[in-house]
């Protein structure tokens, strides 16, 4: 019996540019997603979504936000929800929220690429980011002119190994938000 080489290459050829596919591809975000709060770090916010500063009197009695014992609560105005739609290198992000009694929506439109996109917030502010991966994570850093000066935020997106829970780490320089958090999403089931 002869030992063929070709088809032992083949087939060995075929292995590695399987195995080489598959440690490219990334993790497709896609879903729609429900915080899960109790596992997030939400960071010391008032109930109007700012930390606490110096106000009127009168604004403080509406923005107080402190809970049992003195603590802070976790602010409202936090996006309760997320749809997002991931079609590489296309990722739209509909984003939840109650704000002030009301619900809000707010829609995005990245890049994976690093190509500038930019999107309008609310209050009219519009925010330019450029969003790239890293490994298998997928950052976008943002920045947006605030009537508190300029600021920058670094979103860094990851999926759990099942895909059921993103976490997504936000640091916030400048601007209202400075800080660093972190949200917790739990994959809700398609219909």
């Amino acid at each position: 019996m002869k030992f063929r080489p070709v088809p032992f290459a083949a087939i060995f050829l075929l292995f590695v540019c399987s195995w080489s596919q598959a440690q490219d591809q990334k993790p497709n975000f896609s879903g729609n997603w429900v915080l899960d709060k109790e596992k997030s770090e939400l960071g010391p916010m008032n109930t109007q979504g700012n930390r606490r500063s110096r106000r009127s009197d009168e604004d403080k009695g509406q923005t107080e936000g402190t809970g049992e014992g003195g603590e802070r609560r976790p602010r409202s105005g936090m996006f309760d929800s997320v749809t997002i739609e991931h079609n590489e290198p296309h990722l739209t992000i509909k984003r939840k929220m109650n704000f002030r009694g009301e619900e809000r929506t707010q829609e995005l439109k990245y890049t994976t690429d690093g190509k500038k996109n930019i999107n309008e917030g609310f209050f009219g502010m519009s925010t330019e980011s450029k969003t790239h991966w890293d490994g298998d994570k997928l950052v976008t850093d943002s920045t947006a002119e605030t009537p508190r000066g300029v600021m920058e935020t670094r979103e860094v997106r990851s999926l759990s190994a099942d895909g059921g829970t993103m976490t997504v780490e936000v640091t916030t320089k400048g601007g209202p938000r400075e800080g660093t958090r972190k949200m917790v999403f739990n994959k809700q089931p398609s219909n």
